[in-house]
């Protein structure tokens, strides 16, 4: 599933998504964050009211935060806080293949797939794991 078509789903089900968002912090009551880029929320339709109850009568169900990307010029920090059910903080892929070169300087053989490797979509994982099995 593609990156926008989840992002329309988590919408239409009355989630919450907050980017930018940083020195997220979570308690039983509720979640604080700051966002560092004041102007960014209303170009990207993002409602950063606090506690209030989602379209389909859910509590806020998420807080994400994309890492990376600044935008020029933006200088105001927003606090935020809700109370919610769910959090899901989203800070990017990367590949990271420390473990495997780890084990592979202790002699074993080591075959890496997926994000492991390379950054791609679930069905690239698939098909280079099956070629990994094909060649052991």
């Amino acid at each position: 599933m593609r990156r926008w078509r989840v992002l329309h789903d988590l919408r239409q089900s009355g989630v919450r998504l907050i980017p930018d968002a940083r020195n997220i912090a979570i308690d039983p009551e509720a979640v604080t964050y700051e966002t560092g880029f004041a102007d960014r929320g209303a170009d990207r339709g993002v409602d950063e009211g606090a506690d209030e109850a989602a379209p389909n009568g859910a509590r806020n169900a998420g807080a994400a935060a994309e890492a990376g990307a600044a935008v020029a010029g933006a200088a105001a920090r927003n606090e935020g806080r809700l109370v919610c059910d769910h959090v899901i903080v989203a800070q990017g892929a990367r590949t990271d293949t420390r473990l495997a070169e780890k084990l592979r300087g202790q002699g074993f053989n080591v075959h890496v797939a997926g994000d492991c490797a390379e950054l791609g979509y679930i069905p690239g994982a698939m098909r280079a794991a099956a070629e990994i099995a094909q060649r052991i």
